[in-house]
């Protein structure tokens, strides 16, 4: 087991001590959940997408950090979408057609959206020291 001190907004902290009055119980317990539900979802999500539409979503996702509160809504997602294929064509200039990928995003559940932008804002941070293999991410995803 590892130790780990963090710092925690009191409005977090605040969310945390609804499941424990004791921060260490309450926050093992928040990453847990989080662990258990990526993993559920991350098999959720497979197949939904093909890999030109990961491909049209890793690079309209570059350079950005998801809004953590709003995460969870899935038309944030589509609208984030449509404004990379817009600008930057992000959807056809990969293959996939924006509005097919647009309306698959729309459908998804708050944990879905939530956890497809977690992995792809994970994809571009994970380590500094390597490029992003996109490769790994199509084959988790499709």
């Amino acid at each position: 087991m590892k130790n780990v001190s963090i710092r925690i907004e009191d409005d977090l902290m605040s969310m945390l001590s609804e499941i424990s009055v004791r921060p260490t119980v309450s926050v093992q317990t928040a990453i847990e959940v989080l662990l258990y539900l990526r993993r559920a979802t991350l098999h959720e999500l497979k197949g939904k997408f093909c890999r030109e539409e990961i491909s049209a979503l890793v690079d309209s996702f570059e350079r950005l950090v998801p809004t953590w509160r709003i995460m969870c809504n899935p038309i944030v997602l589509a609208t984030q979408t449509e404004d990379a294929e817009k600008y930057r064509h992000s959807a056809s200039s990969n293959g996939a057609d924006p509005l097919v990928l647009i309306e698959k995003i729309k459908q998804l559940t708050s944990a879905q959206a939530s956890i497809l932008q977690l992995e792809l804002w994970a994809f571009w941070n994970r380590d500094d020291a390597t490029k992003p293999d996109l490769e790994v991410l199509i084959k988790s995803l499709s």
